[in-house]
């Protein structure tokens, strides 16, 4: 499994290997992108790079390898490249594995989502509410009103 060092888990990310089963590569559609991407020959699917499930295959290394010129001059350079050597060889993950918020343009929601890839002074600036787990320092200082706090957000 990789993922994007900016991800916020909000559940155990586990259940994708169960998800991609035998399949060499999983991810999940990246919608902003698939707009964008929609001349790119013949790509009806383009997936996001940030949450990949990977399955180790000595083959399909040595093809990403015989292909690493296909990075050059790409703007999103691993993800463009990748996509272009998996096209119509990945299986769909669950978009709950990788929710992109500035995409989706809507608030998270608690309790499906697995993990929101955004970067953490964005989702403090659009998201600003300290009920949000990435605006824990606006907590009442002290464990006894954090914990409270949490056990509330978790009945609701």
């Amino acid at each position: 499994m990789y993922f994007d060092t900016y991800f916020v888990f909000l559940q155990n990310p586990d259940s994708a290997f169960a998800e991609c089963g035998l399949s060499s590569l999983c991810a999940t559609l990246d919608s902003g992108m698939q707009m964008i991407y929609k001349h790119m020959a013949g790509q009806q699917h383009y997936f996001n790079a940030g949450f990949l499930v990977l399955r180790p295959n000595r083959t399909v290394f040595n093809d990403i390898l015989n292909q690493l010129t296909l990075a050059d001059k790409k703007e999103f350079v691993e993800q463009d490249a990748l996509n272009i050597i998996f096209r119509d060889k990945w299986k769909r993950l669950n978009k709950n594995y990788n929710i992109q918020i500035s995409v989706t343009r809507g608030k998270p929601e608690a309790g499906r989502i697995v993990a929101i890839h955004e970067k953490l002074w964005s989702l403090q600036k659009n998201f600003p509410e300290s009920k949000y787990l990435w605006n824990s320092h606006k907590f009442d200082v002290g464990y006894e009103p954090l914990r409270k706090h949490l056990e509330q957000q978790q009945k609701q």
